[in-house]
Protein backbone atom coordinates (compact mmCIF):
# COMPACT_ATOMS: atom_id res chain seq x y z
CA UNK A 1 0.00 0.00 0.00
CA UNK A 2 2.78 2.32 0.76
CA UNK A 3 4.54 1.22 -2.74
CA UNK A 4 1.37 1.74 -4.21
CA UNK A 5 1.23 5.97 -2.59
CA UNK A 6 4.94 6.77 -3.27
CA UNK A 7 4.34 5.60 -7.11
CA UNK A 8 0.95 7.98 -7.08
CA UNK A 9 0.14 9.92 -4.09
CA UNK A 10 -3.16 10.58 -5.74
CA UNK A 11 -4.76 7.13 -5.99
CA UNK A 12 -7.55 7.56 -3.41
CA UNK A 13 -7.91 3.92 -2.99
CA UNK A 14 -4.32 3.35 -1.72
CA UNK A 15 -5.17 6.67 0.26
CA UNK A 16 -8.59 4.98 1.95
CA UNK A 17 -6.43 1.58 2.49
CA UNK A 18 -4.14 3.11 4.83
CA UNK A 19 -6.49 5.56 6.25
CA UNK A 20 -8.35 2.09 7.26
CA UNK A 21 -5.33 0.34 8.43
CA UNK A 22 -4.52 3.12 10.88
CA UNK A 23 -8.19 3.54 12.35
CA UNK A 24 -7.52 -0.17 12.62
CA UNK A 25 -4.58 -0.32 14.33
CA UNK A 26 -5.25 2.78 16.72
CA UNK A 27 -8.31 0.28 17.84
CA UNK A 28 -6.06 -2.47 18.60
CA UNK A 29 -5.26 -3.13 22.66
CA UNK A 30 -1.81 -2.95 23.87
CA UNK A 31 -1.02 -6.74 23.73
CA UNK A 32 -2.37 -6.98 20.03
CA UNK A 33 -0.31 -4.16 18.35
CA UNK A 34 2.51 -5.82 20.62
CA UNK A 35 1.76 -9.07 18.50
CA UNK A 36 1.25 -7.08 15.46
CA UNK A 37 4.96 -5.43 15.31
CA UNK A 38 6.29 -9.24 15.84
CA UNK A 39 4.33 -10.11 12.86
CA UNK A 40 6.07 -7.08 10.67
CA UNK A 41 3.52 -4.50 10.88
CA UNK A 42 5.93 -2.45 13.25
CA UNK A 43 6.19 0.13 10.19
CA UNK A 44 2.15 0.59 10.12
CA UNK A 45 1.15 0.65 13.84
CA UNK A 46 4.19 3.04 14.51
CA UNK A 47 2.73 5.41 12.01
CA UNK A 48 -0.72 4.85 13.08
CA UNK A 49 -2.64 7.43 14.50
CA UNK A 50 -6.49 9.32 14.59
CA UNK A 51 -4.92 12.27 12.91
CA UNK A 52 -3.28 9.98 10.23
CA UNK A 53 -6.60 7.69 9.79
CA UNK A 54 -8.53 10.83 9.23
CA UNK A 55 -5.99 12.52 6.87
CA UNK A 56 -6.03 9.68 4.70
CA UNK A 57 -9.61 8.83 4.41
CA UNK A 58 -10.10 12.23 3.79
CA UNK A 59 -7.53 12.40 1.20
CA UNK A 60 -9.74 9.24 -0.33
CA UNK A 61 -13.26 11.17 -0.35
CA UNK A 62 -11.44 14.15 -1.81
CA UNK A 63 -9.62 12.31 -4.86
CA UNK A 64 -12.82 10.28 -5.69
CA UNK A 65 -15.67 11.71 -4.24
CA UNK A 66 -18.29 9.94 -5.98
CA UNK A 67 -17.32 6.58 -4.00
CA UNK A 68 -19.80 6.44 -1.22
CA UNK A 69 -17.94 4.18 0.68
CA UNK A 70 -15.47 7.33 0.76
CA UNK A 71 -18.14 9.21 2.53
CA UNK A 72 -19.16 6.41 4.86
CA UNK A 73 -15.78 5.56 6.42
CA UNK A 74 -14.84 9.36 7.06
CA UNK A 75 -17.95 9.93 8.36
CA UNK A 76 -17.87 7.01 10.53
CA UNK A 77 -14.33 7.76 12.07
CA UNK A 78 -15.30 11.08 12.81
CA UNK A 79 -18.34 9.88 15.17
CA UNK A 80 -16.46 7.61 16.86
CA UNK A 81 -13.23 10.19 17.54
CA UNK A 82 -16.31 12.33 18.95
CA UNK A 83 -16.86 14.62 16.00
CA UNK A 84 -20.49 13.89 15.58
CA UNK A 85 -21.45 16.85 14.12
CA UNK A 86 -18.81 16.68 11.39
CA UNK A 87 -19.83 12.58 10.62
CA UNK A 88 -22.97 13.28 10.34
CA UNK A 89 -22.68 16.18 8.09
CA UNK A 90 -20.67 13.79 5.67
CA UNK A 91 -23.31 10.74 6.68
CA UNK A 92 -26.42 12.50 6.37
CA UNK A 93 -26.39 13.60 2.38
CA UNK A 94 -25.22 9.37 1.95
CA UNK A 95 -27.91 8.40 3.70
CA UNK A 96 -30.22 10.49 1.99
CA UNK A 97 -29.15 9.76 -1.48
CA UNK A 98 -31.06 7.08 -4.19
CA UNK A 99 -28.74 4.59 -5.16
CA UNK A 100 -27.33 4.40 -8.70
CA UNK A 101 -24.03 1.73 -8.64
CA UNK A 102 -24.36 -1.40 -7.36
CA UNK A 103 -22.80 -1.01 -3.66
CA UNK A 104 -24.61 2.45 -3.40
CA UNK A 105 -27.54 0.60 -1.72
CA UNK A 106 -24.99 -0.42 0.88
CA UNK A 107 -23.41 2.43 2.04
CA UNK A 108 -26.97 3.90 2.00
CA UNK A 109 -28.22 1.26 4.73
CA UNK A 110 -24.38 1.30 6.54
CA UNK A 111 -24.76 4.96 6.41
CA UNK A 112 -28.43 5.54 8.12
CA UNK A 113 -26.89 2.86 10.80
CA UNK A 114 -23.91 5.15 11.29
CA UNK A 115 -26.13 7.92 12.10
CA UNK A 116 -27.67 5.43 14.69
CA UNK A 117 -24.19 4.99 16.22
CA UNK A 118 -23.05 8.90 15.92
CA UNK A 119 -26.48 10.17 17.59
CA UNK A 120 -25.39 7.60 20.72
CA UNK A 121 -21.75 8.42 20.56
CA UNK A 122 -22.40 12.39 20.77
Amino acid sequence: MIRALELDSLHAGANHVLGRLHEGAQRLGFATRQIARLLGLGDIISEASWESAEARLRRAYELDPDLLVHHYELGILLCRVGRAPEGREILEPVAARNPRHPMDAHYVARSIAALEECDASG
